[in-house]
């Protein structure tokens, strides 16, 4: 993509290469961050001390632009999050639901993290389709991801099997493969004993199957809706995954591909089974070792724990006095309400059987009693 060579170039270097004959408008935001917008072009660029360091792309009539026509790569600014993923693969970082990004609140994206640039792709509310590629420079990815660690407050999730699934029903695949490459991590933790204890006594009887391999961590993973979240792992077991198991900074995809995927057409082609869980616990395990020994395990931040509500000492309250209970017509109503009812029945059915005897029974002897007195004439 020509907006890639644009980073860390000037304004002036940004409108040259992508032909920008826009006048544009620039909104400062203070000293040395200011944001050009080019509505027409479809695009916008932010700018720290005169140098780009992100340049949205936009599709069209999203936030009043039109749609970018410059080189996007091959790739439509209002296709699918399913085609982003079929053409770039699995990303270095994703999320669902509301973030803060250097713009916007961003509903849901995916990140792809490359040596001197990332492509950060936003989808709509439902997550489902493109609406705008970010080109950002590494300085305004790290500004990003300390936002939103910053910000946020919702529970860590690290993985959902539901973030594949597109990939997986594109691939022709079973929906479980889309939970396969997590169900691995989940099955080293609970080998590890770095799993939370609410965990553990929630599903106290699965993990213990897991580890006597009478159940698989597939199995484990499955029972909680195909959800890794931080309030499953423990402190050390958190700290551990934020710097090993997260997909933009941990080295797990990369020694995932190395051991398991190798000739596969995809990561989503990896069958679990005990031989693959053998192979990536024997990896996991070396990694957790090296990470003991760098000293990160003792300078990382635990997650910080749910505090109780200190519990207040109770004063007694004089109480109000109660008002005379009316048990008699409390009982009265219903037996009353009774009543009516059958009588309403009884009349209901009196009505019938007198219609009956007037209108069918009464016609029917009449002319039966016409008829005999007729015969008995004929025979005197």
């Amino acid at each position: 993509m020509e907006a890639v060579k644009a980073l860390g170039g000037s304004l002036g270097e940004l409108r040259n290469l992508l032909d920008i004959s826009e006048e544009g408008r620039r909104i400062s935001l203070d000293g040395k961050d200011e944001l050009w917008r080019f509505s027409e072009s479809g695009l916008a660029a932010w700018l720290v001390d005169g140098r780009v360091t992100s340049v949205f792309l936009y599709s069209d009539s999203y936030e009043g632009f039109s749609e970018f026509q410059g080189d996007t790569g091959g790739l439509r600014l209002d296709t699918s999050k399913q085609i982003v993923r079929f053409k770039f693969g699995y990303p270095s970082k994703h999320r669902e639901g509301a973030t803060t990004t250097v713009l916007d609140t961003t509903p849901n994206y995916d990140r792809y993290d490359y040596e001197d640039y990332s492509l950060h792709f936003q989808y709509d509310e439902t997550g489902k389709w493109l609406r705008m590629l970010t080109i950002m420079s590494p300085d305004t990815v790290a500004k990003f991801d300390g936002r939103v660690t910053a910000e946020t407050s919702h529970p860590v999730v690290y993985d959902k099997a539901k973030y594949h699934a597109e990939s997986v029903q594109e691939l022709d695949l079973p929906e479980e493969q889309a939970a396969v490459h997590t169900a691995f991590f989940l099955g080293w933790l609970m080998d590890n004993d770095l799993c939370s204890s609410e965990f553990v006594e929630d599903r106290y009887s699965n993990v213990a199957a897991y580890q006597r391999r009478e159940i698989t961590a597939l199995r484990v993973y499955a029972i909680w809706d195909y959800c890794l979240v931080d309030d499953m792992l423990s402190d050390e077991g958190n700290a551990f995954a934020q710097d090993y198991f997260d997909f933009s900074v941990g080295k797990y995809i990369d020694d995932y591909a190395a051991l398991l995927i190798r000739k596969l057409p995809s990561e989503f082609h990896v069958p679990y089974t005990w031989e693959n869980q053998k192979k990536i616990n024997h990896q996991i395990s070396k990694r957790y070792s090296d990470w003991k020994r760098s000293g990160k395990a003792a300078t990382s931040r635990p997650k910080k724990k749910r505090v109780p509500p200190v519990e207040r000492p109770r004063t007694r309250k004089a109480r109000p006095e109660k008002p005379p209970l009316r048990k008699r017509s409390a009982r009265k109503a219903p037996a009353n309400r009774s009543r009516k009812r059958r009588a309403a029945k009884t009349a209901q059915r009196s009505t019938k059987l007198s219609w009956l005897l007037k209108f069918v029974i009464g016609p029917i002897l009449a002319v039966a009693i016409g008829l005999a007195i007729i015969i008995l004439a004929d025979s005197l």
